[in-house]
């Protein structure tokens, strides 16, 4: 099995319905950088979102995240982003 079928059983398996992978589908899922990294305001390399800051990242966290932080069970030390080639 290729990689391309591969991920055409994952979007099956995902979705519970077959549907056909594209070229740019399987390129955007090894190369999601390619037109540059997310940002969000205020987030940045060396933060540290703890208990006293972690309302402001609410947005970008999921909800179980977001509620360990928040009970200050948890913080999170952010690092750089990075894509392996």
């Amino acid at each position: 099995m290729n990689m391309r079928h591969f991920l055409v059983l994952v979007v099956v398996a995902a979705t519970g319905a077959a549907q056909a992978a594209t070229d740019a589908d399987v390129e955007r899922s090894f190369n999601p950088y390619k037109d540059g990294f997310p940002t969000f305001p205020g987030l940045s390399a060396g933060l540290t979102i703890n208990k006293s800051n972690v309302e402001q990242f609410k947005d970008v966290m999921d909800a179980g995240l977001y509620l360990t932080v928040k009970n200050g069970w948890d913080e999170l030390h952010v690092g750089p982003t990075t894509q392996f080639e």
